[in-house]
């Protein structure tokens, strides 16, 4: 299985005409392996070089570019697939069309724009403007009807619902089809 890093890592330079960065193992060279793949002995030894495993590590260029370019090409995945869960979905088109003072920090749409090579930010957001309504409607025409209309009718309050609990949705529809709607006609 190819992992998104290996999936981002040509994308991130085809525009730009350098070299990839270095394989996500080089990345995070330093980091500790899941627990259930250490044996007893390395768990006695972190505890003993806990002080060592937390020094800086230090980032290249390339590296912060690539974790930029992954942080594209997720998003970019995400809204091109249909199975994205609606919360992904929302925090990618938040992250997009986030505010103006929010454009010069780290990972922000604007900055990973500028270290990627790709049309200033203005100007993606103003594309994807034109044809937003139409691509939520079609990412809502999946679900029941109640679900489009809360959305629209207050996409903050709908976002933050499903922030606060990604199965809102879900939960939802399995109580309405135990208990039914009250409201139905």
């Amino acid at each position: 299985m190819i992992s998104i890093q290996e999936m981002a890592a040509p994308a991130a330079y085809q525009d730009v005409g350098r070299t990839p960065a270095p394989a996500q193992s080089a990345l995070f060279a330093g980091a500790q392996p899941v627990r259930s793949a250490r044996s007893s002995s390395e768990t006695g030894r972190e505890r003993d070089s806990d002080e060592a495993s937390k020094a800086a590590i230090a980032w290249t260029h390339a590296d912060v570019v690539m974790l930029h370019a992954i942080l594209f090409d997720t998003c970019v995945e995400q809204l091109s697939d249909p199975e994205t869960p609606l919360d992904e979905v929302i925090d990618c088109l938040r992250w997009i069309f986030s505010g103006p003072g929010k454009e010069a920090r780290a990972f922000s749409f604007a900055t990973t724009l500028k270290l990627y090579a790709r049309a200033p930010a203005w100007r993606v957001r103003e594309a994807m403007q034109a044809g937003l309504a139409r691509y939520l409607n079609q990412r809502l025409a999946r679900y029941p009807a109640w679900v489009a209309e809360a959305f629209w009718r207050d996409p903050d309050r709908f976002a933050e619902e499903l922030e606060r609990n990604p199965q809102w949705v879900n939960e939802t529809l399995r109580r309405r089809s135990r208990d039914g709607d009250l409201f139905a006609a």
